[in-house]
């Protein structure tokens, strides 16, 4: 994973509460990785960034898995990318699959990655160029 930013910070919460163009970018590695499995890992994630409390955003969580019906193979590459007005903006191999135009969405899903309990502590401080 990797994350891109118009300018370079090492502060998670101001990337996670910032309103300006940035993206996540998720790289599958592994044969072991299907739609299945990255979707329970996206639930799990949204699950712990929003302390276990997921109905505020149940529509636009719905909606964001139903990007991932596709098969995910090696190789694939999934692009989270925001901007304000526009919303979240999800591309798989460059392809738009859908946007998600909810700024509260947009912080949740970055703090899946940046936030105090990541999904990856080793990521988060690799993202943070720490």
């Amino acid at each position: 994973g990797a994350l891109y930013l118009k300018k370079k910070s090492t502060n998670a919460s101001a990337i996670i509460n910032g309103n300006e163009a940035m993206s996540i970018k998720i790289r599958i590695i592994s044969s072991r990785v299907n739609n299945k499995n990255f979707v329970e890992s996206l639930n799990e994630g949204l699950s712990k960034a929003m302390g276990g409390n997921t109905a505020p955003l149940q529509a636009d969580i719905a909606k964001f898995k139903s990007f991932f019906t596709g098969k995910i193979v090696p190789g694939n590459i999934f692009d989270m990318e925001y901007a304000p007005g526009k919303g979240l903006v999800v591309k798989k191999n460059g392809a738009v699959l859908g946007t998600i135009n909810n700024f509260n969405f947009k912080k949740v899903f970055f703090k899946i990655y940046l936030g105090g309990n990541p999904a990856d502590k080793g990521l988060r401080n690799a993202m943070l160029g720490k």
